[in-house]
């Protein structure tokens, strides 16, 4: 039995809930939208509106006596939609299949699980083959795992392929003959649904040029922007975001072309489903064919792309197949084990945590227990899988010792952190029994990665020439660091386009609990991005020009990360009218004993001449290595005459109120909210490439670095040495573009 479906009718059926079974069987059948015609001895479900060039997907697989055998109609749905995506995705080539797919192939043949591997017994799988000419798909076969078949052994039946061809016109003559006296049906206004509706609806078939008519004076400067750095576009939903980034990618693409290059532009989203409504805008939109400089794919799926076969594990099943469903499911999953914890060990907590801990994992409001699971997958992901904090002996420390920001979850003593972390190898060891793998584990290993020197060598053939971002806000701060690696050089700024709704909370999309409001859960994005290409570029009046060069270097460097989000800071764009002064100051020395030396002389040359009234303060980056910086303190107060304050904690802060003058020694975190005429910037850690789990460490340091420099309104001097790896990438960069001056410190 042949059967044969388009791309229209199979997502009317999709997506108005219709079983492909009973529409064969007769049982139910939507009329107003949807025929079964038999032509030739072949089935054909066609919708109202199939015309001669759709494409066709022929499920002909051998011995089938129906379009779906029995053992899959039990979970018909999974299979269909897998189906359906299937054939979304075969539009394009090269296929980029998730890679819980199982995916194999041998010329145009692709072999791949008709639905999760747990769903079935045996997980079987179809063998199909894409007809680039036609871009039609066939179903040939449908094979167990336990069968040992190579693909290159398969013979496509042609014969039945040509009889859908020879029988397609009389298909679509007697599917017109069938519509010509039925009115479609209407939908009730309150069912309207704007995301499905179609895109030459939404653009009314317009082309490029067309749409350059048509958009905004805002949208018209982003699009023409110069893509010599990365641009953040900021819109609340409907206002064009997606429209206005894929006709930027368009007219850089075609640029490019003009000039005789070849950019290689990747389009990141956070769902298949997005990926393919962005592939099929990009390819209606444009004037000049498929443009294959753009591969569109969920960010998941860069990773399965890049990620080499040695590094994963091919008997660990993913969760979820882009970072939507798959947070999805591990939010479940999270919530199942919280559930059981609180029926269970929590009493051998309880007495220990905080009241406000307590009151979450008692609270009556179902949103505030969600919230605490929400924040859990912050934690685990974010916090804890970045910094590479697995069950075992030291777990405990590690995660103590870690410095919290604002971004994570509200916890406020060590048992609250036991707690957590006690959640967390419970979760981890469920995984490990199931054989599962998480996105965010996924992703964390991925920029383990891309840290690597291999990378750093492959980056140039794999890596991209500009990346364009859609539903920024969606990505996690792990997912994020993952873009600024994806470019084809590490020599030069970035180019990400990025598009958010700094209204829109991704609390609301992952658990779908948007009409509430958890007391412990932003209600709308906190990602403080100015926007790009509509606002005047506001005036400073404190911080020196040079000074205002390096933090925007620094936010240029690493577009993807607003580093000043902890500290209410956004200077991406900002001018300053301020006086000139010198350029920021980096001192290179090698040892850690070395650097304090240096910073010896610059305190004492600091406190002489014209500066010798300034207000001066030395921030340690690192706050594991600010004890080995208090002993410059003790030093200056037996040799200078100048009050040196040490900032150990938040509360230290208040005895800074009325003093304008002198030397204030402290964690860079603890100087938030202060300014100095002179920052000294010390304890940098050691983040050169090579090493794991850096994730959250980097953040957390870059931000810290972004916080010191902005501290300062007059000088910067940033002390380095070689006990703890050096001048740091991004510095290097600011010396070769003469943001920095560097001078040699002394060796011991």
């Amino acid at each position: 039995m042949t059967t044969v479906l388009t791309d229209c009718s199979l997502r009317h059926l999709m997506d108005e809930g219709y079983s492909l079974s009973t529409i064969l069987d007769g049982s139910e059948l939507a009329t107003n939208e949807i025929t079964v015609e038999q032509i030739g001895g072949i089935t054909y479900v066609l919708h109202r509106e199939d015309t001669r060039e759709r494409r066709r997907l022929v499920l002909a697989y051998e011995n089938a006596e129906r379009a779906l055998p029995s053992e899959l109609e039990v979970q018909e749905r999974p299979v269909m939609e897998r189906l359906r995506a299937f054939f979304e995705r075969a539009k394009a080539t090269p296929i980029h299949l998730p890679h819980n797919w199982g995916q194999y192939k041998h010329d145009d043949l692709v072999s791949f699980f008709v639905c999760g591997r747990d769903r079935l017994p045996d997980a079987p799988r179809w063998i199909a083959q894409v007809l680039p000419q036609s871009g039609d798909v066939c179903i040939w076969k449908l094979a167990r795992t336990s069968e040992q078949m190579a693909l290159e052994e398969l013979v496509p039946n042609d014969r039945a392929y040509q009889d859908v061809v020879d029988n397609w016109d009389a298909a679509i003559s007697a599917t017109s003959l069938h519509f010509a006296g039925i009115q479609p049906a209407l939908q009730h206004a309150g069912d309207l649904d704007l995301v499905d509706v179609e895109f030459s609806d939404v653009t009314q078939d317009l082309l490029y040029s067309g749409w350059l008519e048509k958009v905004t004076a805002q949208q018209m400067a982003f699009i023409e922007r110069a893509p010599d750095h990365s641009i953040r576009l900021r819109g609340p939903a409907g206002s064009g975001k997606t429209l206005t980034l894929e006709l930027k990618a368009i007219r850089e693409v075609q640029a490019a072309r003009q000039r005789g290059e070849v950019l290689r532009t990747l389009f990141v989203t956070h769902s298949w489903v997005l990926a393919g409504e962005v592939d099929a805008n990009i390819e209606r939109l444009s004037e000049w064919g498929r443009l294959d400089e753009i591969t569109v794919l969920p960010l998941l799926a860069v990773a399965e792309l890049l990620l080499p076969p040695e590094r994963s594990d091919a008997e660990l099943q993913l969760i979820g197949e882009d970072s939507l469903s798959g947070k999805t499911a591990q939010l479940e999953q999270i919530s199942n084990v919280i559930e059981h914890f609180i029926a269970g060990d929590w009493l051998t907590f309880r007495e220990e945590v905080s009241p406000s801990l307590r009151d979450r994992l008692e609270a009556e409001d179902p949103a505030e227990l969600r919230a605490f699971v929400w924040d859990c997958l912050i934690e685990f992901g974010c916090v804890l899988g970045a910094d590479g904090i697995y069950p075992g002996v030291n777990a405990e420390s590690r995660y103590l010792r870690l410095s919290r920001a604002p971004w994570m979850m509200p916890l406020e003593s060590a048992a609250d952190k036991r707690l957590v972390l006690y959640l967390y190898e419970t979760y981890l060891r469920q995984l490990l029994t199931e054989g599962r793998l998480t996105p965010d584990q996924l992703v964390n290993d991925f920029l383990n990665y891309l840290e690597t020197y291999i990378w750093n060598v492959r980056r140039g053939r794999q890596g991209y020439d500009q990346i364009f971002v859609d539903e920024f806000h969606l990505f996690n701060i792990q997912e994020r660091q993952l873009l600024r690696y994806l470019a084809r050089t590490g020599s030069q700024y970035p180019r990400i386009f990025m598009a958010l709704d700094p209204r829109q909370s991704p609390w609301e999309i992952y658990t779908g609990m948007g009409d509430t409001s958890p007391s412990s859960v932003p209600s709308k994005s906190e990602d403080g991005f100015g926007v790009v290409s509509s606002v005047d570029l506001p005036t400073v009046h404190r911080f020196s020009p040079e000074i205002l060069a390096l933090v925007k270097h620094l936010h240029w460097d690493f577009p993807n990360l607003d580093l000043g989000a902890d500290w209410d800071i956004d200077f991406a764009n900002v001018t300053s009218d301020a006086a000139s002064g010198p350029i920021p100051k980096l001192v290179h020395s090698g040892s850690q004993a070395a650097e304090i030396v240096e910073i010896y002389k610059a305190l004492r040359d600091l406190r002489s001449g014209d500066t010798s009234r300034w207000h001066l303060a030395v921030a340690v980056v690192d706050p594991d290595r600010f004890p080995a910086y208090k002993s410059v303190a003790d030093g200056l107060a037996q040799t200078a005459k100048t009050k040196v304050t040490i900032i150990e904690s938040r509360e230290d802060i208040e005895v800074l109120q009325y003093r304008r003058r002198g030397i204030v020694i402290g964690p860079a975190e603890y100087l938030a909210g202060l300014q100095f005429d002179a920052v000294l910037i010390a304890g940098l850690p050691d983040l050169s490439s090579g090493h794991a789990n850096l994730g959250y460490r980097r953040r957390r340091y870059l931000s810290l670095l972004y916080l010191a420099m902005t501290r300062a309104s007059r000088e910067v001097r940033i002390f380095v040495n070689n006990d703890h790896g050096g001048i740091p990438e991004v510095l290097a960069k600011a010396r070769s573009q003469h943001l920095v001056n560097v001078v040699q410190g002394a060796l011991v």
